[in-house]
């Protein structure tokens, strides 16, 4: 094991999934640097700090976070990180021109143990090719818990450091699905056509509507991250197809791998699934979420979340009650690829209530909210009281569609100012 030389005013970037190694030389250092978190960042057990531990510990070093996620999303609203917003195919020019800013550059990510030479990201291939073609120091964490996956791998020599990284993999709960989101899912998968491309993430969203696709026949996926919907909905019989965006693969079990950039699951048993199942491929941020590429798939089905709605169909799925709750990530880029794609179609789904009872389906975006996706570029929403569809129809039409499916109790008040609004 070497040290890794941190410098002041060096640029750090970690792709993919860390594991800490790197950023623990950068605490040691003590050195003034700007740090770019560009992997994503889910709860875990680090070998080395965890990013707040780091955030604490290295006062010198200004953190920038591209995907807040689990601990990372509590540090933006500390004010210990800064989130930079960007959308999925922009992002791997984003980093590679913040890379050539620098004087100097030290990018790493975890890798699996090297084989025959060679190495793979693990369960992360995000911006890992594009690191190591500019970084002037390279780091592979290698950690012999990461899955060797098909798709990317690197030689070992590419790397000036390999650093013995041995943790855990990133785990997500699977959330618990109600009888709402049941209903939700089940609403979703009423208008997913037999023979669809589906995008699905993770969280509510996709427990709620991969249970609900069990019964369909032939379905693809096409998704920058796969989590356990996926598996199960693969283990039903329901996918067998992955995506015309890959090359056929002889030991794939299904009619091409599906692609993904981020592999996340809830125990260590579904990696195993990863390696031994032969059907999902790591690949590049452009393979995945380009708009031009996904749309080649027929039926291209993008289903995804939101915090709100407003009664012209603006979708915020970032910020609500002043916090940075989420990211932008692919949902513009699959909503644009869904209306390339022959008999595609973007989907919102989301309860139609908040926890604390307020309406998801609200006059206008409140003043601390974003719009995510504007309200010409994706097709429905969805919520458990059924589906509004938006596309080709007209203003006074959508509105009432989305009032229809916003909380009874709500749209008296809602009809009355979209009234005021001039939009019925």
């Amino acid at each position: 094991m070497h040290t890794v030389d941190i410098r002041d005013g060096d640029l750090v970037v970690t792709a993919g999934y860390t594991a800490g190694r790197l950023l623990e030389a950068v605490a040691d250092s003590g050195a003034s640097v700007s740090v770019l978190v560009a992997g994503p960042t889910f709860d875990r057990e680090y070998v080395g700090p965890s990013l707040r531990t780091f955030a604490a510990e290295a006062p010198n070093a200004s953190l920038q976070v591209l995907l807040p996620q689990g601990e990372t999303l509590s540090l933006v609203d500390d004010g210990m990180a800064a989130y930079v917003p960007s959308r999925s195919p922009d992002q791997t020019e984003l980093v590679r021109r913040t890379m050539a800013r620098a004087d100097r550059v030290v990018a790493g990510f975890e890798t699996s143990v090297p084989k025959n030479g060679t190495l793979t990201p693990g369960a992360c291939g995000l911006f890992t090719t594009t690191v190591l073609g500019s970084a002037d120091v390279t780091v592979a964490e290698v950690n012999p818990n990461a899955p060797r996956l098909p798709g990317l791998s690197f030689r070992a020599d590419r790397f000036d450091h390999l650093l013995d990284a041995e943790c855990d993999l990133p785990r997500t709960e699977r959330p618990a699905v109600d009888a709402t989101w049941a209903q939700v899912g089940e609403n979703v998968a009423g208008i997913v056509p037999d023979g669809a491309t589906v995008e699905l993430g993770v969280g509510r969203v996709s427990e709620a509507v991969g249970a609900a696709l069990t019964d369909h026949d032939n379905l693809g996926v096409h998704s920058g991250l796969v989590a356990p919907p996926v598996r199960d909905l693969i283990e039903c019989g329901a996918v067998t197809r992955g995506t015309l965006v890959a090359e056929r693969r002889d030991d794939c079990p299904l009619d091409y791998p599906i692609l993904a950039n981020t592999v996340l699951g809830d125990d260590q048993a579904f990696y195993d699934w990863a390696v031994d199942s032969r059907t999902v491929a790591l690949s590049n941020m452009r393979k995945t979420t380009d708009p031009s590429l996904v749309a080649s798939n027929p039926k291209f089905t993008a289903i995804n979340g939101a915090l709100q709605v407003d009664i012209q169909g603006q979708v915020n799925a970032e910020r609500a009650g002043g916090r940075q709750l989420g990211t932008a990530g692919g949902q513009p880029a699959y909503f644009r690829a869904a209306r390339k794609s022959s008999g595609g179609a973007g989907i919102v789904a989301l309860p139609s209530k908040r926890a604390n009872g307020g309406s998801n389906i609200v006059p206008s975006l409140l003043e601390d909210s974003v719009v995510t996706t504007t309200r010409l570029d994706y097709d429905c929403v969805v919520t458990e009281h059924g589906v509004a569809r938006l596309f080709g129809e007209e203003i006074a039409g959508r509105t009432e569609a989305l009032i229809g499916v916003a909380p009874p109790d709500e749209r008296a008040s809602l009809s009355h100012t979209a009234e005021t609004f001039g939009l019925l």
